[in-house]
């Protein structure tokens, strides 16, 4: 599978349920298996307007480019 197409599906899984996706996520990024956990997670991320998902490294990577 190519990076468009990897692109394509992730965001399909986005606009088809954007709470299961990030979700899915933080259960991979994290190890959490919890329901309740990650529904609780979920909560606080969509609570906080500062919260990011992708390091904040990445973008200082990216501008050094």
């Amino acid at each position: 599978m190519q990076f468009t197409e990897i692109k394509k599906q992730i965001e399909f899984m986005m606009q088809e349920n954007y709470e299961d996706f990030i979700k899915a996520l933080i259960s991979i990024e994290l190890g959490i298996e919890d329901k309740n956990v990650l529904n609780k997670a979920y909560n606080k991320y969509m609570e906080n307007d500062d919260a990011n998902l992708i390091d904040d490294n990445l973008s200082y990577f990216v501008n050094e480019i």
